[in-house]
C-alpha cells in the first residue's frame, strides 16, 4: 500500500516537472529532473534578487534597552506578567498547532 502511494507521487511529480508530456516512470529520472530544476529555480531566485537590491541590504543596528539593568537583579519583577502572558500565548499556540498537525497525520 505504501510503496503504491509512493510510486504514485512519483508519477505525479514527473508530471508535474514536464506537463503536456507522459509521465516518466523511471524514479532515478525524475529525481535527476528535479535536481535540474532546483538548480535552475535557485539560479533564478539568486538573480531576481540581485536585480531588486536585496542582497546588499544592510542589517539594521540593534539597541540592547537593557542594558542599563544589566546588573540589577530586580529589574525583570516589572515583567513578570508579561512574561507570563507570554508564555500561556505561545503555550496556547503550540496545542492548537499539535492539534492541527495530529488530525492531518489522521
Amino acid at each position: 500500500m505504501r510503496r503504491d502511494k509512493l510510486n504514485d507521487k512519483f508519477i505525479e511529480l514527473g508530471a508535474i516537472l514536464d506537463p503536456g508530456r507522459p509521465p516518466k516512470i523511471d524514479k532515478s529520472a525524475i529525481l535527476i529532473d528535479v535536481a535540474r530544476m532546483w538548480a535552475v529555480l535557485t539560479r533564478k531566485h539568486v538573480d531576481v534578487e540581485a536585480a531588486c537590491g536585496l542582497t546588499k541590504k544592510p542589517k539594521a543596528q540593534i539597541v540592547d534597552i537593557d542594558v542599563a539593568d544589566a546588573n540589577n537583579e530586580f529589574a525583570a519583577v516589572e515583567y513578570v506578567e508579561d512574561m507570563y502572558k507570554f508564555y500561556k500565548l505561545a503555550e496556547v499556540w503550540s496545542l492548537k498547532n499539535t492539534l492541527a498537525m495530529e488530525i492531518v497525520i489522521i
